[in-house]
């Protein structure tokens, strides 16, 4: 579990997704469909990431 935590995918997603949270809150109101697009872009990066973690850990 600690290995996952401190995967660099995973500090990577987790700022992303934090930067994005306070984008839409600031910037949400008025671009709901850019965010809406970036929102769905990151949750594809997500399985992408999780791929890539999954992949590292099993390869030592």
């Amino acid at each position: 579990m600690k290995k996952i935590i401190t995967h660099r995918f995973t500090i990577t997603m987790v700022l992303t997704g934090l930067l994005m949270g306070a984008m839409t809150l600031i910037g949400g109101g008025a671009y709901p469909v850019a965010f809406g697009a970036l929102w769905i872009c990151f949750a594809i990066a997500l399985g992408f990431a999780a791929v890539g973690i999954k992949k590292d850990l099993n390869n030592g």
